[in-house]
């Protein structure tokens, strides 16, 4: 029978590394998601859930592309908080926002910025 670190094959054993992390990732403090919406979309405030907050952005930004502006948000969020876990940056709201705009006016270059001036977010600052 094979042990933990082993395999048999073909009636020899053969060993394979297995990995083991010295320490865990770094830890992103809970509410730093919540954060960043709030920061990023400050009239934006939380419902119960996940529909409800789909309904709410659409209604208070009055743009057809509300679920774009979602995406790129929480992609923002992820990409900070990856961005602390493998690269050791130490995340933060500004960096956050930042990742949101450069997302954001990529998406604008990519439909041909025929969108642009509807946005009520302030992209310049």
């Amino acid at each position: 029978m094979a042990k933990m670190g082993e395999s048999r094959t073909g009636g020899r054993h053969s060993r394979f590394l297995v990995h083991k992390p010295s320490s865990l990732p770094p830890k992103v403090p809970s509410r730093y998601g919540n954060a960043c919406w709030e920061y990023i979309c400050p009239t934006f405030s939380a419902k119960q859930n996940v529909h409800d907050n789909v309904i709410h952005l659409k209604e208070e930004l009055k743009v057809p592309f509300h679920l774009e502006i979602m995406v790129l948000c929480t992609w923002s969020i992820w990409k900070s908080r990856n961005d602390f876990i493998f690269n050791n940056i130490q995340p933060s709201f500004y960096r956050c926002r930042r990742l949101f705009k450069e997302e954001l006016i990529l998406s604008f270059i990519d439909l041909g910025e025929r969108n642009m001036p509807t946005l009520s977010l302030d992209l310049k600052s």
